[in-house]
């Protein structure tokens, strides 16, 4: 009988501790930040965006890394312009070495120059899986703090996209709120 009672509790606890959470969606995020670190939580899971360190090929064939940062779209690989904006992005974000240490600017820019070859070539070496990581030119990984760095940077530009649309943004609930950003961020945005 006890156990069944301690069952009961655990259970009852679990419920209410999920009742809470559910509702958190019903109300607006209480600031920018807090919809910024929801965001963060819901696009980086798998089924979502996902979230890796390593580049990869999107479905599209262009580079990106951590919660889908574009590292160059190939529509701008005849745009001198569009390649320099890119390559400053890539040198901004906190890339690592294979043995973890950070990359200085100037290897980062190599670096980059070797990935616009490679998408101008079309002859990346990847892992041939999902996603398609890049194996060859030789590229850095994102540390953690990069991944949320770049993702935000992202969000950032995508929310006033979608604040643009939706002026009263801040105040739909938090479920609403990802969902209009999420689809900034698909691209999606123009068809709403």
């Amino acid at each position: 009988m006890t156990q069944t009672h301690t069952k009961l509790k655990e259970e009852a606890g679990k419920a209410e501790k999920l009742k809470n959470t559910d509702m958190a969606y019903c109300v607006p995020a209480k600031d920018y930040t807090t919809l910024q670190d929801a965001a963060y939580q819901d696009f980086s899971q798998d089924g979502s965006e996902g979230k890796t360190h390593r580049i990869y090929l999107d479905s599209l064939g262009n580079p990106t890394v951590g919660v889908g940062h574009l590292i160059m779209p190939r529509k701008g690989l005849n745009n001198q312009k569009t390649i320099e904006a890119y390559r400053q992005k890539y040198v901004a974000l906190d890339l690592l070495d294979s043995a973890g240490n950070p990359l200085s600017n100037d290897e980062k820019s190599l670096q980059f120059t070797s990935i616009i070859q490679a998408m101008k070539n079309n002859n990346f070496k990847t892992s041939g899986g999902c996603p398609d990581y890049v194996s060859s030119p030789e590229v850095g990984k994102l540390s953690e703090s990069g991944v949320k760095q770049s993702f935000c940077h992202d969000y950032d530009y995508w929310y006033s996209k979608v604040k643009n649309k939706f002026p009263d943004l801040d105040s739909y609930p938090l479920s609403l709120q990802l969902s209009l950003t999420h689809c900034g961020f698909a691209g999606a945005l123009p068809k709403i």
